[in-house]
């Protein structure tokens, strides 16, 4: 193969190109259709970049509240969903000025950066190239690495990260003395923690049987133990304004839990059709996967320690991610999961990788050749099945409803319309268009149980309080601060469309004045309308929070600059010696 040939950055530069093509092949259909994805969850995060995205274009910063998205409620959402990602997305959104492009460039990257870590783990575990590109190319094309696109998931950005974490477990593992790099692991996971949360935790739990086998089999246990205390830092470091900000929120802050699910009926299940969903993974990965197992059970004997280790939580997870797994049981036992978990299927995402980079392991009694043709067939279904869901996607934005379900269109714009607010360049528009009730994270009065939360229906409230009679206010941004004024009418007491956490600064306009409110069991605000008619909302924000994100800042960039100037030597050293070996080559 070519790429057997080429070493150093132009081996690198060829795997990315081979993505970049595999990526661009994925999302043709959208590309021809210069079409747009809004899926089930695109409204809640096109709110939360075009709050971030919105305050680098104004210069009007508030870590907390949201100021110009959530129909300006004053809501807090980013500090405690990535925080750091989302002004990364911002920013890039500010700079492509459109959302089609701007889905059709994250798409791509999540895409290709998907694919470039499962490579690079499947080259750690000395994995051919050809299987190696097979592997990512498998991954990329997912629908767990996919729901950005065509569900508009942040699960599918976390998705993209996971496996740079997971590299450097692996590399402790196959590493003769269980090294591993300080500042690889603890980038990738402070990072990882920057952009979603749940997928950091899952990453550690992946790590843990890592770990534990690294530090047993060792003979430098104390430096193993500073190096993994170290990376720990570093991680900690990176993400200090995440762990802070939601300790400073929850600690004076009863917090709306995000929607309960019922487990069992969103853990992966086996069928033979292509999976438009987590839940369903589809033919080809559960042939694969299903195969590793028996493999697994067979060969035990003649398969090593580091292989039997990431099949064998690779094999867990799978499990524990599916429907044969007792969630009924489990749901009844730990009702948080219901919340904090939501979706089983999302644990899929372990056994994808590792028994993805561990295929050519347990295949070692099949000739070479047919390991390519099993691996070579299985990416080509694959990748066709991933371009048949974003054409599937396609075809409801060029319908009468445009949007992707269960999403529907406003009854009084036409679908020509809504297509033309999505490709303009009025960013907000679409928001104002298409709006959600999602309710997660809002100020209750007192927790809210799993059992009461359809009765009390958050989303039915965030209408009735919040979207509904927000058009009846005039909302403006000063200073990081929202400005609400009204027309005084008939009524004493109304309700605005404003939410108030506990440290949640009101003033009167005119006076300057603090003023206490009441507020509804949702967290939005009851005034006396003859006795104020403009309100000035602030949230300050603590010392400890401001230096957190400094400090979190001047980390991520030492560590960058660190690991740029690494690579560029590496890169420099590289060429260097190609041209030396051509040079001497000629010479002879």
């Amino acid at each position: 193969m070519y790429l057997n040939k080429v070493t150093g950055w132009k081996k690198s530069i060829s795997i990315w190109m081979i993505f970049a093509i595999l990526s661009v092949i994925i999302q043709s259909p959208q590309i021809f259709s210069k079409g747009y994805v809004l899926g089930v969850d695109s409204i809640f995060h096109m709110n939360r970049i075009y709050e971030t995205m919105m305050q680098l274009k104004t210069g009007d910063f508030n870590y907390f509240i949201s100021l110009f998205s959530y129909q300006q409620s004053a809501r807090i959402v980013n500090a405690f969903y990535g925080p750091g990602m989302s002004y990364i997305l911002g920013a890039l959104l500010l700079f492509l000025g459109s959302w089609v492009k701007f889905q059709l460039v994250t798409s791509f990257l999540v895409n290709i950066i998907g694919a470039y870590g499962i490579y690079r783990i499947a080259k750690k575990l000395s994995m051919r190239d050809s299987l190696a590109i097979l592997s990512g190319a498998i991954y990329m094309s997912t629908y767990f690495v996919a729901s950005w696109n065509i569900a508009g998931s942040f699960t599918g950005i976390g998705n993209m990260l996971i496996p740079y974490v997971m590299y450097y477990g692996i590399e402790m593992l196959v590493d003769k003395k269980h090294n591993f790099s300080v500042l690889g692991l603890g980038l990738s996971m402070g990072v990882l923690l920057q952009t979603h949360v749940f997928s950091s935790l899952l990453a550690t739990l992946v790590l843990l049987p890592c770990v534990i086998y690294a530090f047993i089999k060792t003979t430098l246990k104390k430096e193993f133990l500073f190096k993994m205390l170290f990376s720990i830092g570093i991680a900690i470091l990176l993400s200090l304004n995440v762990w802070l900000g939601m300790f400073y929120l929850l600690k004076d802050n009863q917090l709306l839990q995000t929607v309960p699910l019922d487990l069992l009926k969103n853990a992966v299940y086996f069928l033979p059709e292509k999976g438009n969903g987590q839940a369903n993974i589809g033919i080809v990965l559960s042939s694969l996967f299903f195969f590793q197992v028996i493999n697994l059970i067979i060969n035990w004997k003649n398969i090593n320690n580091t292989i039997k280790i990431l099949m064998t939580t690779g094999s867990i997870f799978l499990l524990v991610s599916s429907r044969f797994f007792p969630w009924s049981i489990f749901s009844k036992l730990f009702p948080a999961l219901e919340s904090f978990l939501q979706f089983p299927s999302r644990l899929i995402i372990v056994p994808t990788i590792l028994l993805l980079v561990t295929f050519e392991y347990t295949c070692k009694y099949l000739k070479k050749e047919m390991v390519l043709v099993v691996l070579g067939t299985a990416t080509f279904f694959s990748i066709s099945m991933a371009q048949d869901r974003v054409m599937s996607r396609m075809t409801e934005w060029n319908s009468e409803n445009v949007l992707a379900s269960p999403n529907k269109k406003p009854s009084n714009i036409s679908a020509k319309e809504l297509r033309n607010i999505i490709r303009s360049s009025d960013l907000g528009k679409i928001l104002d268009v298409v709006r959600k009730g999602t309710s997660d994270y809002l100020p209750l009065k007192e927790p809210l149980s799993n059992q009461d939360f359809e009765l009390f229906d958050p989303y039915s409230k965030y209408w009735e309080y919040v979207i509904n009679p927000n058009p009846n206010f005039e909302k403006k941004v000063s200073d990081g601060d929202i400005i609400v004024s009204w027309e005084s009418g008939d009524e004493e007491m109304i309700n605005v469309p404003i939410f108030k956490y506990e440290d949640t600064v009101i003033k009167d306009l005119s006076s300057g004045k603090t003023i206490s409110v009441r507020t509804t069991d949702i967290g939005t605000i009851q005034l006396n309308a003859n006795e104020v008619s403009a309100i000035r909302i602030s949230y300050p924000i603590p010392l400890t929070i401001k230096i957190s994100i400094f400090i979190s800042g001047i980390t991520f960039i030492i560590c960058l600059s660190y690991t740029i100037i690494n690579q560029v030597k590496k890169i420099y050293k590289n060429i260097l010696l190609y041209n030396l070996f051509n040079f001497g080559m000629k010479r002879i």
